[in-house]
């Protein structure tokens, strides 16, 4: 019998590093060794791997993220009470890329020697498979080491054909390279210096971005800090509320969450974006054009899509594409067509701009149909879902989307047509939305309908139930 060690693998001390829809889950001292770690783009795991090793003990004294996409690390080689090698890492992420600077300085009065090797390795995982919540079949990958020397390129072709690849290229060329590792031998004089470069960028045809906005522009869309008390606190949120955008040719908008929902989320998304609206209408705007292109056109069960329904969740990994898992554009949301309407108004509001509306105007007749025929399942007037069953999607289709999110009192989960307190308050409001908008469509009688069906809905639910959207 071989007998192991128990693994530890402490995921609440992850490192996160993100740009648009890259980003890197690495452990505390910016290691990927394994479990659910890796450099991600468009749910796909490039980097499995990849960790630095020393002939020589080295300690971390520092680890500083000025801001989500970017890393400072200080790491010593320490003899006694002195230090006697400094290592200054700079980690960044950008759209399809991964960037790894180490200035090694020798700080003694020593000539100083160090050898550096890193160890990488690519699986093209899928995201849900890296996480474990779906089988990991073997797939083929395979390794070229470039002409120049200092490259390594790792190639997949996924099971529907898609070509993927990321090349990782050395500054300057390493003594040793293999098709899992790169070595360098230091040799510094006393106060010398020396640096390593590695720049990793993925190949993904998936890849269509426009550039993304930069931080200064992006802040400067918030007012001034007046409490300098608070001041650390709205710059990291601002700088946080930067790092989930998005970017697409309809605009920017924002993610569901990071690391694991870097992705567009029907609700997550137009919620962000209502309550960036004051500061970045823009995002407002890129939201609703993306979802709008995205709004559902036929009957699919199996992705509960329906005709003017807003999608949930979209993914791109190798399980979504070849239909493993239902989420490739996947429509299990009851909330999301709501506040498409009522983002809509409300960036009107901000925006005065007749021309979205006449834009958006199809989409948000879709919309209301989707609510006039698919909204009420059993034909008592309320907004109701009803969950698929596990496996094949999301049981429970309100916030949150949790399985067992939604008891009775006795514990016993809900089921059948489920209607949701929140999601009536938004009904309300949407048809209050919609009104307004065909109102300044010139479509007044319509507008007149919408306004009166709004009232009515609004007697026939409790106050309690109605809350803030319903005053």
């Amino acid at each position: 019998m071989t007998l192991t060690e128990i693994a530890s693998v402490d995921f609440t001390k992850n490192l996160v590093l993100k740009e648009n829809y890259t980003f890197l889950v690495a452990d505390e001292v910016a290691e990927i060794g394994g479990g659910e770690r890796g450099l991600y783009s468009r749910d796909t795991r490039y980097l499995s791997r990849y960790m630095w090793r020393f002939d020589r003990p080295a300690q971390q004294l520092l680890n500083h993220s000025p801001r989500p996409d970017q890393l400072n690390q200080h790491l010593a080689i320490i003899e006694g009470p002195t230090q006697v090698l400094s290592l200054q890492r700079r980690l960044s992420v950008a759209a399809a890329r991964l960037d790894d600077a180490i200035v090694v300085t020798n700080d003694s009065l020593e000539p100083q020697q160090l050898e550096l090797r890193l160890e990488f390795a690519a699986d093209f995982a899928d995201l849900f498979q890296a996480r474990g919540w779906h089988e990991r079949p073997a797939s083929p990958v395979t390794h070229a080491l470039a002409a120049e020397a200092n490259s390594v390129r790792i190639d997949h072709v996924a099971s529907d054909g898609l070509e993927q690849g990321i090349s990782l290229t050395f500054t300057p060329t390493p003594a040793e390279l293999t098709s899992n590792g790169a070595t360098y031998r230091v040799a510094l004089a006393p106060g010398a210096t020396t640096e390593i470069k590695v720049s990793a960028a993925l190949h993904d045809p998936l890849e269509d971005s426009p550039p993304g906005l930069p931080y200064d522009e992006w802040l400067k869309g918030f007012p001034p800090h007046q409490r300098a008390s608070q001041a650390a606190v709205l710059r990291r949120a601002e700088l946080d509320l930067r790092a989930l955008l998005l970017f697409s040719a309809a605009g920017p908008l924002p993610a569901a969450g990071i690391p694991w929902f870097v992705t567009a989320f029907g609700r997550d998304s137009l919620l962000t974006a209502l309550m960036l609206l004051p500061h970045h209408p823009a995002v407002a705007k890129g939201t609703l054009r993306y979802l709008a292109a995205r709004q559902g056109k036929v009957r699919d069960a199996g992705r509960a899509e329906a005709p003017g329904k807003i999608l949930h969740e979209v993914r791109q990994g190798e399980l979504a594409r070849t239909g493993k898992v239902p989420f490739g554009r996947y429509y299990g949301t009851i909330d999301a067509t709501l506040l498409f309407m009522i983002l809509l108004e409300r960036t009107f509001a901000v925006e005065q701009d007749p021309a979205l509306l006449l834009e958006l105007a199809p989409n948000l007749d879709a919309a209301l149909g989707w609510l006039d025929h698919e909204a009420d399942l059993d034909g008592d007037g309320f907004v109701e879902f009803a969950g698929s069953k596990p496996g094949e999607g999301l049981t429970v289709q309100s916030w949150k989307d949790s399985h067992d999110a939604l008891s009775h009192a006795d514990g016993r989960l809900a089921s059948g047509a489920v209607a949701v307190s929140e999601v009536q308050g938004y009904a309300y409001a949407a048809l209050m939305a919609a009104a307004t908008c065909l109102r300044v469509l010139g479509r007044e009688p319509e507008a007149a309908r919408l306004a009166e069906r709004a009232r009515v809905f609004k007697q026939q639910v409790p106050r309690d139930v109605l809350g803030a959207l319903a005053r």
